[in-house]
């Protein structure tokens, strides 16, 4: 995301203070050019309180949110995401959930970092969301099985290499589906870090069934950017795609209904 080239790009060079003056020009900005789609935080005490898309939700005062301003609207432009079951594939820190759940949504949120799967069920808890969000700790990927991630403070993914790494679950997408007992998806929302096309080949099923998509295609993978190959996959799966929103890229896809 634009803030973390921010913080790799500058750490070291700038100090802290500055670091995070930097990041909240650039937030600054993005509201000033009408860039956040309607996200407003608040602080509240110890809290602090994110109203978008018609929902409230709460997070420590500690919780970076600076991403949230760029990357929440873009998964929301398309369509009304409300009374659906959603999958949230990469979900920390937990903000599209928690909106999704209060739109009335069952959410299945899957995010494969332990420590941020620690922070964002307490996320959940703290907006007394147990029995709208189901919290899966796994990786998903096009097999069942194990796999090593690599770890860093900004982002967890397969082919993004760091000093830290470990060795987690992976299951598919159709397979933890049918685990859970759930008969269709509605939406799949996916921010994998690179990690798309291995989620894609995993849910055969669920696309057959014709789910729509919101994937963060933005990721580099060995240099090159995913979305074009997340189109060409998924219109080999009968669907329409739009790739759109260049400071979070997202393609969206779809399945014209038949009548």
């Amino acid at each position: 995301m634009i803030i973390d080239f921010i913080n790799e790009m500058f750490r070291g060079i700038l100090p802290d203070p500055a670091l995070k003056n930097l990041k909240k020009v650039y937030s600054y900005g993005m509201k000033v050019l009408g860039l956040t789609k309607g996200i407003r935080v608040v602080r509240k005490g110890n809290l602090k309180h994110l109203a978008f898309n018609g929902a409230k939700v709460k997070f420590p005062e500690e919780q970076e949110l600076t991403d949230t301003f760029i990357s929440l609207p873009s998964y929301f432009l398309k369509w009304e995401i409300k009374d659906a079951v959603v999958v949230d594939a990469g979900a920390y820190p937990g903000d599209f959930s928690l909106i999704a759940a209060k739109n009335g949504c069952k959410v299945i949120a899957v995010e494969p970092n332990p420590e941020n799967f620690r922070k964002l069920q307490k996320n959940i808890v703290l907006n007394k969301l147990e029995n709208k969000i189901i919290l899966i700790e796994k990786a998903l990927g096009s097999y069942c099985g194990k796999r090593r991630i690599y770890l860093n403070e900004y982002v967890t993914s397969f082919y993004y290499k760091s000093d830290r790494e470990k060795e987690v679950d992976v299951i598919t997408l159709d397979e933890l589906i049918s685990n859970l007992g759930i008969n269709k998806v509605d939406f799949v929302k996916m921010d994998v870090e690179g990690a798309e096309l291995d989620v894609l080949k995993g849910m055969d099923e669920i696309l057959e069934n014709g789910c729509k998509l919101m994937i963060g295609s933005y990721h580099k993978v060995y240099g090159k950017r995913t979305y074009p190959f997340v189109e060409q996959f998924l219109k080999k799966k009968g669907y329409n795609v739009l790739t759109m929103y260049p400071l979070h890229l997202v393609t969206y896809a779809w399945k014209t209904q038949r009548i």
